[in-house]
């Protein structure tokens, strides 16, 4: 009979307990990478809508590790930040989400913000906890439209003294490289054809309409959809792709803003998380949701909405629900009806010519409707009795019709209502 040796029995029970205890780590976290020791996985709030929020940000959506991302080569993995007519695409100049930050984490954000677009497999920052990091990584994104190539994840490790920030990319550098110049080339076009000598409002009244005009809404899990590229260059983006697509038109045209986050109704009638924009316009702040000026199933086709265009936190809390209190938004001088002379507090024969001319003047710009604003609930209400009930809209749109050449149905029409914001939708038919 064989003699057992108790010392090897005695190894592999510590071998085994270590093993456990290992397994029931990486069990409690959830999601690690294999083979990195004190690796956290930070799932970031970034793709931001409901219900499938959680699978958005941990799709990978096929894309390549941090090491298959690296050049083979060595050769610069720079993407291309100015066209031949001199348009230079920069990272945003106004950081609203790095300022949120104390210094430390300033310090981290400046050090990933130098190598990001280098595709590194990994950035060695300054020690951090987790919610500094988390914090971090989400400033970065959503300050920075330009990186949608990060998704809506990263993961971290402790060495020794630092932190090392583990990105995960969407794309490949190539890939990377390729649409940052198809990006270029749009926001070029666009910000190039903003009028000569147009004010801060103008300028952010022509890159909205311009935006809601190329885009259209699309939800799906795809990380493009989230990003500027998907909303500027696919054409179809959810509402995080037209967020950071006007951040990253208005930065490049001089005004500041910013993306912020919250709930908001959707078509179900449910809470949805939802992202949208707050502007500066003449030392004052203001909600700009273009997503939601973009209405899918709206009665009117191809429809432009200025519904949610520089409006204030009391009007954009009847249907949003918002997480970031800092910059007020009170002002109503560059609301788009207050600017467009199309706030009304009542509606009678004196302001038919104003509606008329609002017609006249939307249709010669090759628009299908215009929308007019009310006061007050009970303005709102009298104007539909007006229009609608008594059948003065008839002789608004015979008005129209004396002051343009297109034929104007002088007896039909379609109509719609936002009735958070007292709004009416008013698009003629034709002949």
């Amino acid at each position: 009979m064989k003699k057992h040796d108790t010392s090897s029995f005695a190894a592999i029970g510590a071998i085994l307990l270590i093993l456990s205890a290992v397994l029931f780590a990486l069990h409690t976290l959830g999601q690690t990478n294999e083979g990195i020791p004190d690796l956290t996985v930070i799932h970031t709030t970034a793709s931001r809508e409901i219900s499938e929020t959680s699978a958005t940000v941990n799709n990978r959506g096929g894309s390549k590790s941090a090491a298959q991302t690296q050049s083979r080569s060595g050769q610069s993995l720079s993407a291309p930040t100015r066209s031949g007519n001199g348009f230079q695409l920069r990272t945003a100049k106004f950081r609203y989400h790095y300022n949120q930050l104390n210094a430390e984490e300033q310090k981290a954000y400046n050090t990933i913000l130098q190598k990001i677009e280098s595709f590194p497999a990994e950035i060695q920052i300054n020690a951090l906890n987790s919610e500094s990091v988390f914090r971090v990584y989400n400033a970065l994104r959503d300050d920075q439209p330009l990186f949608f190539h990060l998704s809506g994840k990263a993961s971290y490790r402790k060495q020794g003294s630092q932190t090392c920030l583990l990105p995960d990319y969407t794309l490949t550098p190539d890939e990377y490289k390729t649409q940052r110049a198809q990006l270029l080339a749009v926001c070029e076009e666009l910000i190039g054809a903003v009028p000569v000598g147009a004010d801060p409002y103008q300028k952010e009244l022509f890159l909205h309409d311009a935006l809601v005009r190329r885009c259209g809404y699309e939800f799906s899990n795809k990380p493009v959809q989230s990003t500027a590229y998907g909303a500027l260059v696919s054409r179809r983006a959810a509402c995080e792709g037209y967020a950071k697509a006007m951040l990253l038109l208005l930065d490049h045209a001089g005004i500041q803003s910013y993306m912020v986050s919250g709930d908001a109704q959707n078509s179900a009638n449910k809470l949805a998380v939802h992202a949208w924009n707050k502007v500066r316009i003449n030392g004052a702040w203001y909600h700009l949701d273009a997503t939601w000026d973009d209405p899918v199933g709206s009665e009117i086709a191809d429809k432009m909405s200025h519904a949610y265009f520089n409006i204030t936190d009391g009007e954009i809390a009847r249907s949003h629900t918002l997480t970031d209190a800092q910059n007020p938004c009170a002002s109503t001088a560059d609301m788009y009806f207050v600017r467009e002379n199309l706030l009304f507090e009542t509606l009678d024969r004196s302001e038919e010519s104003v509606v008329a001319a609002a017609i006249t003047k939307a249709l010669n710009a090759g628009e299908t409707s215009v929308e007019i604003k009310f006061t007050s609930e009970t303005a709102f209400e009298d104007a539909k009795i007006y229009l609608f009930d008594k059948a003065r809209i008839y002789r608004v749109l015979s008005n129209a019709a004396s002051q343009t050449d297109i034929s104007i149905d002088k007896k039909s029409v379609t109509t719609s209502e936002n009735t958070d914001l007292f709004i009416i939708g008013i698009a003629p038919c034709f002949s």
